[in-house]
């Protein structure tokens, strides 16, 4: 049975890793596939191209891929870890969130902060001289909102699987 190959330890990092990198990384393959669907489809997108669509809609695409991911991975290597592992990425998001001050006197702190992380301030740049420059770009989201949020999605996603797991288990156990 696969699921006694991994003792905690290993489940422990599978699901830390499986819930931050790969659920990121997922998401956005994800997101280019729905730009790539939705412009053969006829829809009209604001987005130019599928990088700039998936950061428009990064939270959906991290939240969606973790709760798959968590779904899977807890239901064939079952841990109590796959519901904690939101815990690393919301600090490091919380401790970014705190020290970051970018945004100007004018306007109010929490808006600004809310649109850099998880709104409509992080555009991809349109030519390199906007790169060059650093204006209205930035990696926040896809360093720490993008982890975040499918870290929680893989924390509900292995709830919802151990909810309607059938047959009782041990948490932990192999």
């Amino acid at each position: 049975m696969p699921s006694k190959v991994l003792q905690p330890p290993g489940r422990v990092l599978l699901h830390l890793t499986a819930a931050t990198v790969l659920c990121s990384a997922s998401a956005a393959l994800v997101g280019g596939m729905t730009y790539r669907i939705a412009t053969l489809a006829g829809a009209v997108l604001s987005a130019g191209n599928p990088f700039e669509f998936f950061v428009e809609h990064i939270v959906v695409f991290a939240f969606v891929s973790g709760v798959l991911a968590g779904w899977v991975n807890n239901w064939k290597f079952p841990h109590i870890s796959a519901r904690w592992v939101r815990l690393i990425p919301t600090v490091l998001l919380a401790l970014q969130v705190l020290s970051w001050h970018d945004y100007s006197v004018f306007e109010n702190s929490w808006r600004a902060i809310g649109s850099h992380f998880f709104g409509d301030s992080c555009r991809p740049p349109y030519s390199l001289a906007q790169l060059a420059s650093g204006g209205a770009y930035c990696f926040d989201q896809l360093k720490f909102t993008a982890p975040f949020c499918s870290s929680l999605g893989y924390a509900a996603g292995a709830l919802a699987e151990q909810s309607f797991h059938k047959e009782p288990r041990i948490e932990g156990a192999s």
